[in-house]
């Protein structure tokens, strides 16, 4: 046998193939070699099968469950679909209802309104014939109302001689001559002089009544401002009472408000009392 220098994995190659006894030797070897190693290998292998089996199959399990609870979750999710639909279809309906509502409604208003404007202008004539006859009425009223005061006024020194014990009655206003000189010089008089201001003597001036007396009894002096009206309220009583203020500051006299009328509201003549008035009722 020739002996070659060994060097490379080329020199093994080159001498394996020019001795074929030595080539055969060397595979005897490694074939030995990887038979002594196969059991080994084949329980490695067996092993790590086994591995990856256990893992497949908890992977499969994992799988298997998630995909279950997804489908728990989406068929939950299907229900409240299903409902959110049957309630749209109930409200649908319930709107339909309701529009289909208003329209009647807002085709009755219109009726209605139609209605309303026709009886308007069928009220029209009988609107005007009402306006024509109450200002017929207030006419009446007002000349009802002058008679009244024009006779209270004429009977005013037995009005407060009877009801109130005075002598010497002097009445300085009259329903058809207005105020007298005498009282009307006062007022002036108060007024220059700042007791009263220019408002308050046009307001005590346009008293119905102004009167100046003695009460029989004592002598004393007493000046009197009245309201004159058929139904006394209170309107009435806070007029006479204001004026009655503004005339103390005019004379030089107790002042009394009076009221006369043929009617007063329940109430008033207790209110008159309070307010230090006095109320006579006297006939039309």
């Amino acid at each position: 046998m020739t002996q070659q220098q060994i060097e490379t994995a080329r020199d093994i190659v080159a001498a394996l193939e020019a001795d074929q006894d030595l080539a055969d030797e060397v595979a005897k070897l490694v074939v030995n070699r990887h038979l002594q190693i196969l059991p080994d290998k084949f329980g490695e292998l067996i092993h790590l099968n086994r591995i990856n089996h256990e893992a497949f199959v908890q992977a499969i399990t994992d799988t298997n469950r998630f995909i279950q609870t997804l489908v728990d979750h989406l068929n939950s999710q299907q229900n409240q679909l299903d409902s959110i639909k049957t309630d749209t279809v109930e409200l649908t309906a319930e709107v339909t209802a309701a529009v289909a509502g208003l329209d009647k409604a807002a085709n009755e208003l219109n009726t209605l309104k139609t209605a309303v404007q026709n009886l308007q202008r069928e009220l029209q004539p009988v609107t005007a014939r009402l306006t024509d006859m109450e200002t017929r009425v207030n006419r009446l009223d007002g000349v009802r109302g002058a008679t009244y005061e024009n006779k209270v006024s004429r009977n005013i020194a037995g009005i407060l001689g009877e009801r109130m014990d005075l002598v010497r009655i002097t009445n300085h206003r009259s329903t058809i001559q207005g105020i007298s000189t005498d009282i009307e010089e006062q007022i002036l008089t108060a007024t220059r002089a700042g007791r009263i201001s220019r408002p308050e003597a046009v307001r005590l001036t346009n008293a119905d009544l102004i009167c100046q007396a003695e009460y029989f009894s004592t002598g004393a002096k007493i000046a009197i401002v009245g309201e004159v009206a058929i139904n006394l309220d209170r309107n009435d009583l806070e007029r006479a009472v204001d004026r009655a203020d503004i005339l103390s500051r005019v004379v030089s006299a107790e002042t009394k408000p009076i009221l006369v009328g043929v009617t007063a509201r329940p109430t008033l003549r207790e209110e008159a009392q309070e307010a230090g008035a006095e109320l006579i009722t006297y006939p039309e």
